[in-house]
């Protein structure tokens, strides 16, 4: 005869299985964007790119001079988002050589 109150075992580990399978999915949906491996598309370097240029916009096209080229104060796309450095060209980034390349790549992705 079961005791008043007592819970048994397999609901418990039933239980525990079901939260570590939700942790487990909300992990991959909210860091990993969805994507198996880890993968980068073209659309999620599109956001990328629009949250740089949105940055440098924000900071009036700014550029620093470092070794005498003159860098965009936020940065090299490809530097800062390696993984997409193969979406670079097509996005219309330079290489990490021309701020003035980048600058009209954000330009053409804010729509300005």
């Amino acid at each position: 005869m079961k005791k008043k109150g007592a819970v048994p075992v397999p609901y418990i580990i039933a239980l525990l299985l079901g939260i570590a399978v939700v942790a487990i999915l909300g992990y991959w949906f909210f860091v990993l964007g969805g994507e198996w491996g880890g993968e980068v598309t073209i659309q999620r370097c599109r956001t990328r790119a629009h949250t740089l240029c949105s940055s440098w916009m924000t900071a009036g096209w700014s550029t620093v001079d470092v070794d005498g080229v003159d860098t965009p104060s936020v940065g090299w796309f490809v530097d800062k988002y390696p993984d997409c450095a193969t979406f670079a060209p097509e996005l219309g980034f330079s290489s990490g050589t021309s701020a003035s390349t980048d600058q009209a790549a954000c330009e053409e992705i804010l729509g300005q």
